[in-house]
């Protein structure tokens, strides 16, 4: 009884991958590029998702303090449906512009048309290599991801032959492996791209099976720069900031207009801003400035006196409270050296800028 169940579930599996293939065959056939713009693409997310594992589980800096809690299979499996539908919504957006240039395709602007295809395609793989790549060393050299903050910082302060001297030759080679794919695949004949595009589109209805079916609730806890891909999450983040600009625009500024209309807060009800209750003691002689830098686990507890323990660190506390506790700072590095280096110096840290120092 199992053997025929076997061989109709096998039968079904296979006519199911025949016409999913033949189903990207019949969208990238009508145009040449378009199969090696999906391969391109593929071939970067996997790439990337793969890389992003192997240092998660062997980098001695781990962004965020994230630790995967499954092994590395099932979580490079579990963040596979955002990169396969990312892929998917390129190759859409490819079809879309080839179906437009198709009509005039017999007209004499045909090969113009079509070689400014292949110019514009290749501008977006360069983007979308370096944003992948941006973000990767992003995550583990800053503790962040490639957002709208990154790309104004870039753009404000930093010397572009200094963001050169970052890139290392695994970065060149990342740069240029898509591009020789995609050549790799337009020159082939025919017979051998409609393979490709064949085996290609089974691997990927075999990979999104499994991330459906294997790992569902294992991408829970999982920070967004980590889960997402890194081009949707930049975008994430320009639509979060367009909708947030937006909703600002549109709440009434009532600071700069007549205050003589219908008060907002009863009569005799005003609430008045709260006098700083911790100010530094009063000295005659001179300051003695002292900085004393905390990672920002040490400051969750040496002042923590939660369900009635004891106070950590009381010589501490009793300097703190002789002086200003920062409890906000923003630097552009979260090693301590280095952030004191660019408080004090007002130079930006790079992060191939070793800073030395001395323990007390």
């Amino acid at each position: 009884m199992i053997a025929p169940v076997l061989a109709i579930v096998k039968i079904r599996v296979k006519q199911i991958l025949e016409k999913c293939s033949d189903l990207l065959t019949g969208i990238v056939a009508p145009n040449k590029s378009s199969l090696p713009f999906f391969i391109c693409l593929l071939a970067i997310t996997l790439v990337y998702r793969i890389q992003l594992t192997m240092d998660l589980f062997t980098n001695k800096v781990r962004p965020f303090d994230f630790n995967p809690a499954h092994p590395p299979v099932w979580f490079t499996l579990a963040s596979l449906p955002y990169d396969l539908a990312f892929v998917f919504v390129c190759l859409f957006l490819s079809w879309i512009l080839s179906r437009m240039t198709s009509s005039i395709r017999q007209s004499r602007r045909s090969a113009a048309l079509e070689t400014s295809k292949i110019i514009l395609l290749h501008i977006v793989l360069m983007i979308l290599i370096l944003i992948h790549g941006v973000h990767g060393r992003l995550l583990f050299n800053v503790q962040t991801g490639f957002d709208t903050s990154v790309i104004k910082e870039a753009f404000s302060g930093i010397s572009f032959v200094e963001t050169i001297k970052l890139i290392e030759m695994r970065d060149y080679l990342f740069l240029l492996f898509p591009f020789g794919l995609f050549w790799l695949v337009f020159l082939s004949p025919g017979t051998f791209r409609v393979w490709v595009g064949r085996a290609s589109m089974v691997w990927v209805i075999l990979l999104l099976s499994l991330s459906l079916l294997v790992t569902q609730g294992k991408a829970k806890n999982v920070p967004d720069e980590i889960r997402l891909n890194p081009t949707l999450f930049l975008l994430s983040d320009v639509a979060g900031n367009v909708f947030s600009h937006s909703a600002q625009d549109r709440k009434p500024d009532i600071s700069k207009r007549d205050r003589s209309g219908i008060p907002l807060v009863p009569s005799g009800k005003t609430h008045p801003k709260d006098p700083e209750k911790i100010l530094p003691a009063k000295r005659t002689h001179p300051w003695n400035i002292v900085f004393l830098i905390m990672e920002s686990v040490g400051t969750r507890y040496i002042f923590d006196t939660s369900n009635g323990n004891p106070m950590p660190m009381p010589f501490l506390h009793r300097i703190s409270r002789e002086g200003w506790f920062l409890r906000k700072h923003y630097t552009t590095s979260n090693v301590s050296t280095k952030a004191v280096f660019s408080l004090l110096s007002g130079y930006y840290d790079f992060f191939n800028r070793e800073t030395f120092g001395t323990r007390p």
